[in-house]
């Protein structure tokens, strides 16, 4: 329902766009005025007294401003009095007459007359609303009385809910004017209204009138400006250039929308249905086909009962009960007889049935195959109208029974291969259709059959007609997503399927197949909406046990589990109890066989499996510089760490073993998790098709990319050993192949080979999943464990998901799957199928209802990240008992550092390719969590040691606030990542010294026969060194790092998770700096090595300006303790503003550190 603000917003833009025509016809009378007065009178006939002149200037202006003015008066006429408009639903009249608002007063002539009015002024009352979902809704008949029209998947009608009406077909809605528009063209401000099928005539003719007008007004004006400028010595009248102007522009803009809007004629097309048609996904229409008899069918085609490729969907329309009828003298009708009188009483038992057809997509249905019909539609059958403004378009009258609107060859052709095309019968041509169409179309509508010989075809039209012929390609879809059933008397009920349509495969022998060459394409592109898209998931089996029995060499049939200790709380009456408990945290395969879970203490499980071996995780030791495995650790548990880097260095090792798998121009990996990979296929899959398929090589014929592709040779696909999923109920295995299950083998030989790469070198056994998503690739790898894969094809997604529980859906496991738990009453997947997408939305949000709806059908595009760099780093450590001394805490930072530092060179922090910019110390006491921060300083050499003097000074300031002993965890981590900086300059390298000056000195004073030479220098490191430019991208690696760890089972210390890039081999020489190679320069002050001395002298000189700035900072700050992490808004835009003022001209930024 409209608004009042609506309302008001479209008063104002019809009265505004009403003004427009009045300034318009101001421009042509100044115009006329000048060219009758001052050129004609007062300059051609009183000065050069050119009659002949002065009369053909008049007589073809008046008679351009005669044919201009009758075409613009006339397209106002139509535009304002009787404007293309669909009259309102009742509900909608009754909505804006309550709100004040008259409802627009239609004629009784054409489109907008008596034959949609008609329904509406048959005696129904005002209070009916017409409701979408009532299939004997109030107007429906105006549609199934015609043999085709434009539906939607369901064989209705388009809706349109703001007007609350069926939409007849080209009709589209406008909101400025807030109503549907017939045949709409566009809404056009310059005539004050919306142009449709009754007034694009006029806008054509007024268009061509006005660019010839201004074309005549221009040469004329030009010509006699130039005369008058050589007569009088460069005078000209003001009044000549005014209207050459106008001319100009109005010209310009009339021949432009004159020649879009001619072609849109050209080609039966209007504004709105081009943009669709050339949109990235053009337009796919959908039409109902009043089915024939089966007698009929059967004498043309007598094939057609027993070709399975003739299925299709229907729709049957049982008529309106008639009010005042004796069933017993009932009409049956199958059409109208008169234009006059379109709602005849029929039987209350007669019925229409309609199949339900696509045609291909972009194709145009009321492209009539010729430029000469289709003007023809518009301007009119006689040559005469085509010039003169009286007649209305032909396209207005729709008292033909068989559609509103002439259809085209499009439609013709699918319609007769649906229903008239013999089997038997290959070479049946354009030619031959039109005889077995007649026997269809019962209509007075001529044949075409004439005019498909005539020149006036389309040649391309024509080849691409007859290929698709001889290759048997019907141009309708099948609409064979939709499950159909046939019954006795030849008709299907339609069901539509609660999951995304998959491989439209049917029965049927097709030539060609549903995935087009921008599919294709697509696939090339990693395009996250490409049909043919391909995503596996590799999962290793057991990670961390499969670990453990990596290194210590253990046989893959002996049972293994991973164990780690664990805090566990339980709440006594009196006191809270406390204990330290050893858990397992991964158990291999042969371990379950036992019935091991995770969880389960060391003793328990060595009740259930006596000879298990159980391996504790690595540790740090107090005192130690570096993680190792421990015996007695689970005794020592106050003096020991969890360390998970052995795992972390492992998957580093498998996930080089992935990437050396891959081609790396095609390869993009996201690690997901420690132990788990995603990996985009698609353009590697697409590769290997160009390569394996000549078929697909070739450009799109035509160059038109929505041309589908051939269909594959193949009917039989190798999966070896993959778990293949079941199909759906709908489908059947014995069913060619399309390219999307080529698409996915071709992705299960890539995985198949990744995994053979992992075991035959790290002896590792990996699971994996492939789909055309990330969500059911993930699914897929758990499906079937261990060292297995599954391949879901799209034609299986229904069967895949049916067993699931929702939880198990990434996204739907947390709050939100308990949400939807405990509303739905249920936790599996298919109960959920049947619950509409509205109710989702009431439930649970507009977006995530969107999302769950379309989840669960296995819809979903994210998209694969190759590369995602860490954040923070972090090393904890909880303490049973709890700590009570600074030197206890000291020992533990330094153990922090350590491994923090550890991560830390792994990330290249000696390199200086990233370092973090913030440390973090976080205390817990008696529940209590404080933290502190502090700025790593970015100049200086970041070490081991520089960490825990920066730790200590914080545990320092949390010491003197006290509230800190007994302590019952403490950890430390870095934050605040950044890209390191190189290839600053020093200041030294202004100035030249040492032996390079007394080289310059005696070049100077060196006698010389030949003329006076600069030498050129191989490092200048004088002052015009500063301005040189000065290249840093040689010290700076660009190595792409590795995604954020997950954890594979729940690990009870905290970690960070984090990325561990591959690490990097430096190799520094123990020689002194003189013995080392020229190009090798180092800091004396941090050791720092650079590869020229200008990198060297750059290096000194930010040392130089840090200490000063460190001074500077020092005396101007007053020392408070204050906590970093807690700083107000006032201080934090202060500290923005100092120092970061705009460089004065001739000044330069230079980058410190």
């Amino acid at each position: 329902m409209q608004t009042k603000e609506d309302r008001r917003h479209i008063a104002s833009n019809v009265w505004s766009a009403r003004i427009i025509p009045i300034v318009l016809l101001g421009v042509i009378a100044y115009a006329s005025y000048v060219t009758i007065g001052p050129l004609c009178v007062e300059y051609v006939l009183a000065q050069h007294h050119a009659v002949g002149t002065v009369a053909a200037i008049l007589v073809m202006h008046i008679i351009l401003l005669i044919l201009m003015l009758s075409s613009f008066l006339r397209l106002l006429q139509v535009t304002v009095l009787d404007p293309p408009l669909l009259p309102l639903g009742p509900k909608a009249v009754q909505d804006r007459q309550s709100a004040g608002q008259r409802h627009r007063k239609h004629t009784d002539e054409g489109t907008t007359g008596s034959e949609y009015k008609a329904e509406r002024d048959s005696g129904i009352s005002s209070n009916m609303v017409v409701e979408q979902s009532d299939p004997d809704s109030s107007g429906l008949e105006l549609f199934y009385t015609k043999d085709i029209f434009v539906c939607q998947l369901d064989g209705k009608p388009n809706f349109c809910s703001e007007c609350n009406n069926w939409k007849p077909d080209r009709a589209h809605h406008c909101s400025m004017n807030g109503c549907c528009i017939l045949k709409m063209d566009h809404f056009c401000p310059w005539v004050g209204g919306p142009l449709g099928e009754n007034n694009i005539k006029y806008f054509i003719q007024f268009n061509g009138y006005t660019a010839l007008f201004c074309a005549e007004l221009l040469v004329i004006m030009a010509f006699y400006m130039v005369k008058q400028r050589n007569e009088k010595g460069g005078e000209i009248n003001v009044q000549f250039s005014v209207i050459m102007g106008l001319a100009a522009m109005f010209g310009l803009f009339t021949s432009g929308m004159f020649g879009v809007t001619f072609y849109g004629a050209l080609k039966n097309v209007t504004q709105v249905e081009n943009l669709s048609a050339k949109a990235i996904t053009p337009r796919i229409h959908t039409l109902a086909v009043l089915k024939p008899s089966y007698e009929e069918v059967i004498r043309v085609n007598p094939d057609w009962d027993s070709n399975p490729s003739y299925k299709f969907n229907e729709v049957t329309y049982p008529l309106p009960r008639p009010r005042e009828v004796n069933v017993d003298q009932a009409i049956v009708s199958q059409g109208p007889e008169d234009a006059g009188n379109r709602n005849l009483v029929r039987d209350q038992l007669a019925t229409r049935t309609f199949a339900i057809i696509q045609l291909r997509a972009g194709d145009n249905p009321w492209d009539l195959g010729s430029m000469y019909l289709n003007l023809q539609t518009v301007l009119g059958t006689n040559i005469i109208d085509w010039f003169l403004p009286f007649n209305r378009s032909p396209c207005c009258i729709h008292d033909d029974t068989r559609s509103q609107f002439e259809f085209g060859p499009a439609v013709d052709l699918a319609v007769a291969t649906l229903f008239f095309k013999e089997a038997s019968d290959p070479d049946m041509t354009w030619e031959d259709y039109p005889r077995a169409m007649q026997k269809f179309l019962k209509s007075a509508r001529r044949t075409r059959s004439g005019r498909s010989q005539g020149t006036d075809r389309k040649r391309r039209s024509r080849r691409r007609e007859a290929e698709d012929m001889e290759e048997g390609l019907s141009y309708a879809h099948r609409m064979e997503d939709l499950p159909v059933q046939r019954d006795k008397s030849r008709s299907w009920a339609m069901s539509m399927n609660p999951f995304q349509a998959s491989s439209a495969l049917s029965g049927g022998i097709r030539k060609k197949s549903k995935f087009t060459y921008r599919n294709l394409a697509h696939l090339a592109a990693l395009s996250t909406t490409c049909p043919l898209r391909v995503i596996a998931h590799v999962d290793l089996d057991a990670f961390y046990a499969q670990c453990e029995q990596v290194r210590l060499g253990i046989a893959a049939d002996q049972p293994l589990a991973v164990q780690q200790w664990y805090i566990s709380t339980s709440l006594n009456v009196v006191i809270n109890l406390t204990c330290v408990r050893d858990g397992l945290i991964a158990i291999n395969y042969p371990s379950r066989k036992f019935g091991l879970t995770r969880m389960i203490t060391p003793t328990e499980a060595k009740k259930l499996c006596p000879h298990i071996i159980l391996q504790h995780v690595a540790t740090w030791k107090e005192g130690d510089a570096k993680w190792a495995y421990h015996d007695d650790v689970a005794k020592n548990i106050a003096t020991h760490k969890v360390s998970l880097d052995p795992y972390r260095l492992e998957s580093r090792r498998i996930l080089a073993c992935i990437r050396e798998a891959l081609p790396a121009s095609l390869q993009k990996i996201e690690k997901a998790g420690i132990d788990e990979f995603f990996l985009d296929l698609s353009a590697q899959v697409h590769s290997i098709l160009l390569e394996r398929y000549q078929e697909l090589r070739g450009p799109a014929p035509y160059d038109d990319p929505t041309e589908c592709l051939p269909f594959p040779d193949c009917k039989l696909l190798d999966w070896q050993a993959d778990a293949l999923v079941d199909l759906d109920a709908e489908q059947a295995e014995e069913v060619d192949p399309d390219w999307d299950d080529f698409a996915m083998l071709i992705g299960s030989e890539i995985v198949r080979n990744v995994r053979a790469t992992v075991w035959d070198k790290l002896k590792y056994t990996v699971s994996g999943g492939i789909a055309q998503n990330k969500m059911l690739a993930k699914l897929g790898s758990a499906y079937k464990k261990p060292d297995q894969q599954t391949v879901v094809r799209n034609r299986a997604v229904q069967q895949f998901l049916s067993d699931f529980k929702f939880t198990k859906i990434r996204g739907l496991g947390g709050k939100l799957g308990d949400q939807i738990s405990s509303t739905f009453n249920t936790e599996m997947l298919k109960d959920l199928l049947p619950v509409p997408v509205e109710l989702l939305k009431q439930k649970l949000g507009d977006d995530t209802g969107t999302w769950v709806y379309q989840v669960i059908r296995g819809i979903e595009s994210s998209e694969v990240n190759a590369r995602t760099l860490i954040k923070s780093m972090l090393s904890a450590k909880s303490f049973r008992p709890s700590i009570n001394s600074e030197e206890h805490a000291l020992r533990w930072i330094r153990i922090f550092s350590a491994d923090v530092f550890t991560r830390l060179v792994e990330e290249g922090v000696i390199e200086n390719k990233r370092r973090p910019k913030t440390l973090n110390l976080q205390h817990r006491h008696d529940g209590q969590v404080s933290a502190r921060s502090t700025p790593i300083p970015q100049g200086r050499k970041l070490d081991e040691a520089s960490l825990f003097e920066l730790a200590r000074s914080l545990l320092r300031q949390m010491i003197a606030e006290g509230n800190v002993w007994p302590c019952g965890s403490i950890s430390m981590s870095v934050s605040g990542f950044e890209e390191g900086v190189t290839g600053n300059m020093g200041i030294s390298s202004f100035l030249v010294r040492g032996e390079q000056a007394k080289a310059l000195n005696n070049v100077r004073d060196m006698p010389s026969d030949r003329p006076y030479q600069r030498r050129k220098l191989e490092a200048s490191t004088d002052i015009q060194s500063f301005f040189a430019r000065c290249d840093t991208g040689g010290e700076h690696d660009n190595t792409s790092d590795d995604q954020a760890l997950g954890r594979e089972e729940s690990v009870f210390e905290g970690y960070d998770a984090r990325s561990t890039p591959d690490p990097v081999n430096v190799t520094i020489s123990p020689a002194p700096l003189h013995q080392r190679n020229i190009t090798n320069y180092v800091c004396e002050q941090c050791n720092k090595f650079h590869k020229t001395a200008d990198n060297l002298q750059s290096h000194l000189d930010w040392h130089f300006a840090k200490d000063l700035q460190d001074e500077e900072r020092a005396g101007a700050r007053p020392s408070m303790k204050t906590n970093s992490s807690s700083k107000t808004p006032t201080q934090s835009a202060n500290k923005k503003k100092n120092g970061r003022g705009k460089p004065e001209k001739g000044q330069m930024k230079l980058a410190f550190g």
